[in-house]
């Protein structure tokens, strides 16, 4: 963000919301969004002042909202709070940290006198700066997807944008990262494994889908599209579809695709001296005890795609 500067008063936005024209603060805010708009980027219908919410049933108004668009509705990403020159930044982060916390999904806030500038992310720790703009925050003519790695627990979200050089795009706690079409793989998906009652896997994969090549390196990776509830407690849906490393071996309690008397599952692994423990996330569901040599692993999960409307 360039240094302080002074914008004509012609030159304000959203001039029919302004309260006081020729007040210092105004003059902080009209320069952070200028600099919002040529510094990083943001078009216009991204950005809103005086917002209204409620803070423990006192209405308040942000001074500045950048917003995103999240399953095709807008959602506040980053919530600017200015202050008159002189000011004592940290007398108003309490401030700023409250209409963080009643924005839902937001990830940044920033605040600034012109003249110093504090960031913090969705945690309030500092930052060194706030995101420019992305694309990918405007609606896109694809689909989006929630995934889960279950190495991490962290969720982002998966936009197929087929309109664009950058066929894939992951969003994830606000920030943007585009893959190209070579920078992507084609997972072959597989329609049927019981997270449940028992189900053959299709020999054949009759769909595709797409992932960054850079987070599976060097893995032989498919897709399998669950049917059951037994895992639910592991954030494994009924309808979801899992992300399957192909090995025939797993550690103690890694989520795995295992087949047994022609039969395929998805269970949480456990070995125990000749015999192979398949449990469930479910306590409706009883632990599962084959023999070693009758159980073959067909893999181990490493994530979850949700379905489009990323529930």
């Amino acid at each position: 963000m360039r240094v302080f500067y002074k914008v004509n008063v012609d030159d304000y936005l959203f001039t029919e919301k302004i309260q006081r024209t020729f007040s210092p603060e105004e003059e902080v805010r009209q320069w952070v969004l200028r600099e919002l708009m040529d510094t990083y980027h943001y078009p216009l219908e991204l950005l809103e002042i005086e917002r209204k919410v409620n803070l423990f049933s006192t209405p308040g108004l942000i001074d500045i909202t950048i917003n995103t668009y999240r399953d095709d509705k807008l959602s506040p990403l980053i919530v600017i709070e200015t202050k008159a020159p002189g000011t004592d930044l940290a007398a108003g982060l309490e401030q700023l940290k409250s209409y963080m916390k009643v924005s839902k999904d937001c990830q940044y806030g920033l605040l600034t006198n012109g003249h110093d500038l504090m960031v913090v992310n969705s945690n309030y720790d500092p930052v060194d700066d706030i995101p420019g703009f992305h694309r990918s925050m405007l609606p896109v003519g694809g689909e989006a997807y929630k995934y889960l790695d279950l190495q991490t627990k962290e969720y982002c979200t998966l936009k197929m944008d087929y309109e664009s050089n950058e066929k894939l795009l992951v969003e994830r706690s606000g920030a943007y990262e585009g893959y190209a079409d070579e920078d992507t793989f084609e997972a072959p998906l597989f329609q049927k494994a019981a997270a449940g009652s028992p189900h053959l896997m299709d020999e054949q994969a009759d769909e595709f889908f797409c992932l960054p090549t850079e987070w599976f390196k060097g893995k032989n990776i498919f897709a399998l599209q669950v049917k059951g509830d037994s895992m639910t407690g592991a954030g494994i849906d009924d309808g979801d579809m899992v992300v399957v490393e192909k090995r025939n071996y797993a550690d103690n309690l890694e989520i795995v695709v295992v087949a047994f008397n022609n039969e395929c599952v998805i269970k949480k692994y456990s070995s125990m001296g000749e015999d192979v423990v398949l449990l469930s996330e479910h306590k409706d569901y009883e632990p599962v005890s084959v023999k070693t040599e009758q159980a073959r692993i067909l893999g181990v999960a490493l994530g979850v795609i949700k379905g489009k409307s990323g529930e």
